[in-house]
This record gives structure tokens, sequence and C-alpha cells, in this order.
């Protein structure tokens, strides 16, 4: 089966083509971080929807599952809880919940306040070297 990259519309990926042992997701920044967020039962139901569509097509993968690094508060305790509730919902011991520690402002900014490199560097860190990894509860 073969997907479209959003930037190429003519592109394909054959997701049959290759196996990777692990897939990151790191989603719900801006789906909890505006004035119209989805509520608690949207946004586990879609997310877990979206976890079991990944398994479909990595079948022996680790899928890791992480907020980035931007929210703070409220807002990081409510995405971590969604996520964690979607996967304990999905029942599959393979998928876990991986914490990111928050964005320190002295390590800079990307562009429109995304992540730095340096950011970066240590979400590679956390993700390859990862520690606190955990089954949703």
């Amino acid at each position: 089966m073969r997907a479209a990259i959003a930037a190429y519309a003519n592109s394909q990926w054959d997701f049959s083509s290759w196996q990777p042992q692990a897939v990151v997701i790191n989603l719900g920044t801006n789906d909890l971080s505006t004035a119209s967020d989805p509520t608690q039962a949207q946004f586990t139901a879609a997310y877990r929807a979206f976890l079991q569509r990944v398994r479909g097509k990595y079948p022996g993968a680790l899928i890791l599952c992480t907020v980035a690094p931007l929210l703070g508060g409220a807002e990081l305790t409510a995405a971590r809880a969604y996520i964690n509730e979607a996967i304990t919902a999905l029942g599959d011991p393979r998928v876990k919940s991986l914490d990111l520690a928050p964005t320190d402002p002295n390590d800079g900014w990307g562009c429109d306040f995304h992540p730095s490199v340096k950011t970066h560097q240590k979400m590679a860190v956390a993700v390859t070297r990862p520690r606190g990894i955990r089954r949703g509860r």
C-alpha cells in the first residue's frame, strides 16, 4: 500500500518496502494549545485510530508516543493524560509513552518558536536512550 507524502502530490510511500524497529509519534502540541481544543474523548478516539493505522502498517515496531516539549502546565498534563488514555485503550504492549523534558528557553528557538537544533538534539538523545518509557495508565 502506498500513501502520498504531503509536500509532493505525486510522491508515494511504499509501506511494504521497509519495516522500522521503532516509530516515534510526536503529536498534540497544536491540538491542545489553542482556544478551540478537542475534547478528551475526541482527541483520544482520533489518536487511538491513528495508533491502529500505524500498527497496521508496522506490525513489529515499537511505537513511542510523546508530546513536543513546547507545552507546559495544564496543557502538557492534558496532552500526556489523553495520549496515555489512548495507549491504554489500545492494549498493545509495544505502544508506550515517552516523556520529553520541556524546552529550555536558554537553548534558543527555531523558526516561529519551534524547537531549536539544541532542543532537537536533546529529544534525539531521549528517544535513542529512553528512560521513563511507560505503557499508558
